[in-house]
């Protein structure tokens, strides 16, 4: 089957601040529709409900800590249900760690996505923290601690995640792509086109 007529899912890994958010406009302002996997959305709810479980987020969240597996796990299967019908969805902070990653490749497969894409935006740490400094609308985006511990707690959890992604892709049936965090509005529609995207732009 042609990649165009497949459904594809595409797993953004960069580090707070690295460029998740500028990626994902890329593609909306081209006019390729997708579906966000809507995970953080009920991390959210949770929080705001002030259930157990959105005690537990929110205590890990305020120390710049990932959400333990146990937790984050089944929100992100009824997440997946939720936009199972999506011909392209986009993983935005999600897999975050080694475990992670086979549970969502299965998931992923078990509904019907068949061309699932990795794509590291590397970006220098420098950057994400000039970037997530300037950020007004979370103190504890822009909370030099809060920014320290989240770039640290990245580094250990998500980069042998990358590395394991990049020498297995092949094993595992996916693609594994590495763009430039720094110009990526200058390169959107080269890496539109090496993500095998370019047909789905709005002329």
């Amino acid at each position: 089957m042609p990649e165009r007529h497949k459904k594809t899912a595409i797993k953004l890994i960069a580090s707070p601040g690295g460029g998740k958010g500028t990626t994902e406009d890329g593609l909306r302002k081209r006019g390729i529709s997708y579906r966000e996997l809507p995970f953080r959305a009920k991390l959210d709810r949770e929080v705001d409900g002030k259930t157990d479980i959105g005690k537990e987020i929110d205590k890990y969240r305020k120390a710049g800590l990932l959400v333990p597996n146990e937790t984050i796990l089944p929100l992100v299967d009824e997440a997946l249900e939720e936009i199972q019908e999506s011909n392209l969805i986009i993983l935005d902070g999600f897999p975050r760690n080694l475990p992670q990653v086979d549970f969502s490749i299965e998931r992923l497969r078990h509904f019907g996505f068949e061309n699932i894409i990795a794509l590291h935006i590397d970006t220098p740490p420098f950057t994400c923290v000039r970037r997530l400094a300037g950020r007004k609308r979370d103190s504890q985006d822009s909370d030099p601690e809060n920014i320290a511990q989240r770039l640290e707690e990245f580094d250990f959890q998500t980069a042998p995640m990358i590395r394991y992604l990049r020498h297995n892709a092949e094993k595992l049936g996916i693609k594994f792509f590495m763009i430039d965090g720094q110009n990526l509005r200058m390169n959107m529609d080269d890496y539109i086109r090496m993500l095998g995207l370019d047909w789905m732009v709005k002329k």
